[in-house]
């Protein structure tokens, strides 16, 4: 079975909309299985939602480390109301684990950590929730917006101590998150029990840009007439993002706000021959 989602965006005035849909569980008692769930014995005959996000800056460190995190994500298992916590389930960030160093944002800038990376796979999973109508119980977005989302406002940042992902498993049926990498994409799967047709969409409304600028300075050591990219560039945004359930009849369920992030600029930084 393949879930569809269906994007739609919307422009008017200064703000942009996208919408994501994506179909969704009714939240259930756990004892009411349908029919071909108790001829197999498990809860996990649908797809809630699958995300996946295009590997940039796809250097062999943060490959490794996405596809770790990825390895210690997949297969895992949440009973109704039990509580996911990305740091707990990835744990420490720590070479003797197996992680290395590669870039992350950090202070509003980018600078090499060990796991630098990994957000790509909570941003993900994130993003997969949004999709499953999960309820999160903590997220905060980055300082910069990832260029690996389609659109502000569906990032999940993590630092081991500091900040975690937390979502609640809100089915009334187990669940269980499928994750890996492929080629140059970052898979999440949601899978569980789904029992009607509602949907959700998810609404990114950007409400303000602030465009990066390029700074150029020389560098006698390049030949002229060379260029090196020393600092990539980030837009700043702005942003709403709403949560819309609607039932099988397109009819509106609740309308939340789900977050308003602000994310900085940064500018580019280009180096060049005299």
């Amino acid at each position: 079975m393949v879930i569809k989602i269906n994007i739609k965006k919307i422009s008017f005035l200064a703000c942009t909309i996208i919408i994501l849909t994506a179909l969704i569980p009714r939240t259930n008692n756990p004892k009411n299985k349908t029919g071909i769930q108790a001829a197999q014995g498990g809860f996990y005959t649908d797809i809630l939602a699958q995300t996946s996000t295009p590997l940039k800056n796809n250097t062999p460190n943060r490959r490794g480390n996405i596809i770790l995190a990825c390895e210690k994500i997949n297969g895992t298992v949440l009973e109704p109301d039990a509580v996911f916590s990305f740091n707990q389930t990835v744990g420490r960030r720590d070479e003797a684990f197996g992680f290395k160093s590669a870039p992350s944002f950090a202070d509003g800038h980018i600078k090499d950590s060990v796991g630098g990376g990994i957000c790509q796979v909570s941003s993900t999973l994130y993003y997969a929730c949004l999709l499953s109508n999960l309820e999160i119980e903590y997220r905060k977005s980055h300082s910069m917006c990832p260029d690996y989302l389609e659109r502000p406002g569906l990032d999940a940042t993590v630092d081991w101590g500091a900040i975690d992902y937390k979502f609640k498993n809100n089915t009334g049926n187990p669940i269980k998150i499928l994750s890996r990498v492929e080629d140059t994409r970052v898979y999440v799967k949601i899978i569980g029990t789904k029992t009607n047709g509602n949907t959700v969409a998810v609404e990114s409304v950007i409400l303000s840009a602030l465009p990066f600028e390029t700074i150029y300075r020389d560098n006698a050591a390049l030949a002229p007439g060379d260029e090196k990219i020393i600092q990539p560039p980030f837009t700043g945004y702005v942003t709403e993002t709403y949560r819309v359930v609607t039932d099988k009849d397109g009819k509106v369920i609740s309308r939340v706000l789900e977050a308003k992030d602000s994310y900085k600029k940064l500018d580019q930084i280009i180096e060049r021959g005299p």
